[in-house]
């Protein structure tokens, strides 16, 4: 097994290879993936995003889950990726592969991905479901009316288990209505490089910050948005 995995690693980086030469000097035409995509600075998600290229997931799904090859499921707006935690979904499917049906195409059998790889094309799903997804709620037109009392009731269930209904109300005197949206969407702690410092990595709670925020993100819908941002309004 372990062979038939590494022949698939080794046409994913002929592929890549493939793809870089042809599209030197040139834009990427509609229809074919980009395998050039910015640099990262974050060293951890570039090394997750070349795992995730080299096992061949980028060929069916994007690299950052925007195109798709033939039938393919939709990463971005997968349920059973939205709910994963730490790869537990993702790591069952890419170890047990998914039969075809009559909506999607058979996907590989990776049976013996190692936990690291596992984990590192885990990370790189979630990093793009969340580009995505804050791109698509910044960029929503015609938002729906929030409805404040939704919004208190969003917050009691996913917000204040950390933050007191005073700390948010701090948030609304400190951003305006704008900026209050890309930090309630995208706090810094999101957008900041993951530290390597011994402390950094012991740092539990911070940990589970960015997991937590991550996962709201990469989940959020509209009208959870404009709910949420109705009721913080109401703390002025």
């Amino acid at each position: 097994m372990r062979v038939r995995s590494r022949f698939f690693v080794f046409l994913a980086a002929m592929t890549v290879a493939s793809s870089m030469f042809a599209q030197q000097g040139r834009p990427a035409e509609k229809g074919v993936i980009n395998f050039l995509s910015p640099p990262i600075a974050d060293p951890m998600l570039s090394h997750d995003r070349e795992i995730y290229v080299l096992y061949g997931c980028a060929y069916c799904h994007g690299v950052d889950l925007n195109v798709r090859n033939g039938e393919a499921a939709n990463l971005m707006s997968s349920v059973l990726v939205g709910t994963d935690e730490n790869g537990n979904n993702i790591g069952r499917i890419l170890r047990s592969g998914i039969p075809q049906t009559a909506k999607l195409s058979p996907m590989p059998q990776f049976s013996d991905l190692s936990d690291q790889e596992i984990n590192a094309i885990s990370r790189w799903i979630h990093y793009s479901r969340q580009q995505g997804r804050f791109t698509d709620l910044m960029g929503v037109k015609n938002a729906p009316a929030g409805n404040a009392a939704a919004g208190k009731a969003f917050a009691a269930q996913s917000c204040n288990s950390c933050h007191a209904e005073g700390a948010l109300a701090g948030l609304v005197k400190k951003y305006d209505a704008a900026s209050l949206k890309t930090h309630v969407l995208r706090p810094e702690l999101l957008t900041s490089t993951a530290s390597f410092k011994v402390a950094s990595l012991d740092d539990k709670a911070m940990a589970d910050a960015r997991l937590k925020h991550g996962s709201l993100l990469e989940n959020y819908t509209p009208g959870q948005v404009a709910d949420l941002m109705a009721y913080l309004q109401t703390l002025k």
